[in-house]
């Protein structure tokens, strides 16, 4: 078991203060205390005294009281002492990206951040509010996070934001078994699909995404509208608006633009249906979940009957970390065109421009 750090004079101080106001000795209240100490810097907020600070985290831990429901609940509010900051406080169930999709919103938002509390704790009441069953506990996200003043002209674009950050994250965590259990499938038929050349080196790239290189925040499966004789009709690709995952459920939600998405409407993407099965693309939908940015898209064709496409599995997300630190000749597919490059420009296996 991992021992927790002395605390400072400073956190010992915070501690004391907050005890004494709350009149709480749960275990969980020193849980939340803690956990809230070790994230204080007193470099951060010199205009709020400790037991200001305590006041505020005392604040807080009487609101996330009253808690109810399963939605997560969001409120900005004044720092008393300090006009020129603004608390903004979240609550609800803990989850991954929680903190740094949150920090992304603020941050696209242009509005600065000056100190940020993260305790997690476990908490003895469902949903509606009651208490659970002895020994029974779900764990509870509590952001604060002190903010320079956000100004009325601000405040409502800035609680929307993040109620749609949080929307997302919901999903894409919610659909994440769901979507891993769709890429597997995905691989499978791949494997057994007529796809020809290149089919293994495609399927272990789609092996090696699924190995935690990355995160999948949304999928969707398309089909291929066909006419009568079996060409392809000039339409856009069909999907069951119900059947998307994470990001995806908004079925108006378009993984390329628009211009884009019709999958036969040019001689140029008729000819891609005969291409590699897989497709690596950066998507028309920017992330709000983990990381700011357009997001990749993973396109894998189906295969009907007569070896020819009926459709697609598309999944958006974002590569992960660990993806982008692979060396090259490690990534099935990118590994391929590397050798492939070598081999062209011909030079000595190990010698200096072999390796420039």
């Amino acid at each position: 078991m991992t021992k927790r750090p002395k605390m400072t004079a400073a956190q010992r101080g915070l501690v004391s203060a907050f005890t004494e106001l709350t009149g709480d000795d749960s275990p969980a209240a020193h849980a939340f205390i803690a956990q809230a100490a070790d994230d204080a810097a007193p470099d951060e907020l010199p205009e709020i005294p400790t037991k200001a600070l305590a006041a505020l985290l005392t604040d807080f831990w009487a609101f996330a009281a009253q808690r109810q429901g399963d939605l997560p609940v969001i409120r900005l509010a004044s720092v008393e002492g300090a006009p020129g900051l603004e608390r903004l406080e979240i609550l609800q169930d803990d989850a991954p990206f929680l903190v740094d999709s949150v920090m992304g919103e603020i941050a696209d938002q242009g509005l600065s951040v000056r100190s940020m509390f993260h305790p997690v704790v476990e908490v003895a009441r469902d949903a509606k509010g009651a208490r659970l069953t002895d020994g029974e506990t779900r764990q509870e996200s509590m952001i604060q996070v002190i903010l320079e003043r956000v100004g009325s002209d601000r405040e409502a674009a800035l609680i929307a934001g993040l109620q749609a950050t949080l929307a997302d994250v919901r999903a894409a965590v919610d659909d994440f078994p769901a979507m891993l259990d769709l890429m597997a499938r995905t691989i499978h038929e791949l494997e057994a699909s007529p796809a020809g050349a290149g089919r293994e080196e495609n399927a272990q790239f789609l092996a090696w995404l699924r190995d935690e290189h990355f995160v999948y925040l949304g999928a969707r499966v398309y089909e291929y509208p066909r006419l009568k004789d079996g060409a392809y009709a000039a339409e856009e690709p069909l999907f069951q608006p119900e059947d998307g995952l994470g990001v995806l459920r908004d079925p108006a939600r378009t993984v390329l633009r628009r211009t884009s998405e019709p999958a036969v409407l040019t001689a140029q993407m008729q000819a891609g249906l005969t291409n590699d099965p897989v497709t690596v693309a950066k998507s028309n939908l920017r992330s709000r979940v983990h990381r700011r940015g357009y997001m990749d898209y993973i396109g894998v064709k189906r295969y009907g009957a007569d070896g020819k496409p009926s459709g697609e599995i598309r999944f958006v997300g974002l590569f992960t970390v660990e993806a982008y630190d692979e060396p090259a000749y490690a990534v099935p597919l990118i590994r391929a065109k590397v050798a492939t490059v070598l081999t062209r420009a011909g030079k000595a296996p190990g010698s200096h421009n072999d390796k420039r």
